[in-house]
């Protein structure tokens, strides 16, 4: 079932990670477990395990089979400011790949619309992508990652944290054409489908082009 499951997101902001442990926990356990501690991607974290302790009894829950857990533990960097509520008037939006494909996927695998869409999740480990974005000028207002809620529902959160409003240009907005038929066909919006491996940017207007030319270059980003 874990193809079907959320169970890794990645650093959203500015903190390199440096230790992301993955623990596993059988629904019926309790007392003891020493779970399973893995680095799920190539993000340079340092994986390892030990006891910990797992409690379900007498709790109303849902659950498959097993609880899955993670606790990014980074290091915050000198140099760069970013936070919701610090966009300004005139910032560009960036975003750094098509939006909406996760959400798309994880609908089509769950429910049984009948639709055979060539769709695959955005999934992706960020933390290179914000490095690479911070090596190139420090220079930034905003960095979140659209993972609930997608592009849509994080900038909505943005324009209310910073008092501003936000305009899009939607034929700007990246879509692949498979996403847009399912939501098409679904009466569903693209900017509000969840999104895993994709950063909201906001930065002014002067460094937009030096930010894109650079996530051109990474390879989980354009």
């Amino acid at each position: 079932q874990l193809g079907r499951r959320r169970f890794f997101t990645c650093p959203p902001k500015t903190t390199p990670p440096i230790w992301l442990p993955l623990l596993f926990f059988p629904k019926e356990k309790t007392g003891p477990f020493a779970p399973w501690v893995v680095c799920l991607y190539p993000v340079g974290v340092k994986g390892r395990y030990g006891p910990s302790t797992g409690q379900t009894e007498g709790k109303a829950v849902q659950v498959d089979g097993i609880f899955i857990t993670t606790t990014g533990m980074g290091e915050i960097e000198e140099g760069v400011t970013v936070g919701g509520e610090l966009a300004k008037p005139g910032d560009a939006i960036i975003v750094t790949g098509d939006i909406g494909r996760h959400g798309c996927t994880i609908l089509l695998e769950r429910e049984d619309f009948g639709i055979d869409a060539d769709v695959t999740s955005d999934c992706a480990p960020l933390w290179k992508t914000v490095k690479a974005v911070m090596d190139t000028t420090h220079n930034l207002h905003v960095i979140r990652d659209a993972t609930r809620g997608g592009v849509g529902t994080v900038l909505y959160e943005i324009a209310g944290q910073s008092s501003v409003g936000i305009r899009l240009n939607a034929e700007a907005v990246p879509v692949r054409p498979e996403v847009k038929g399912v939501c098409g066909m679904l009466g569903l919006e693209p900017l509000y489908l969840a999104c895993e491996g994709r950063l909201v940017i906001m930065a002014p207007k002067e460094e937009a082009e030096g930010i894109v030319e650079t996530l051109k270059k990474c390879p989980y980003s354009c």
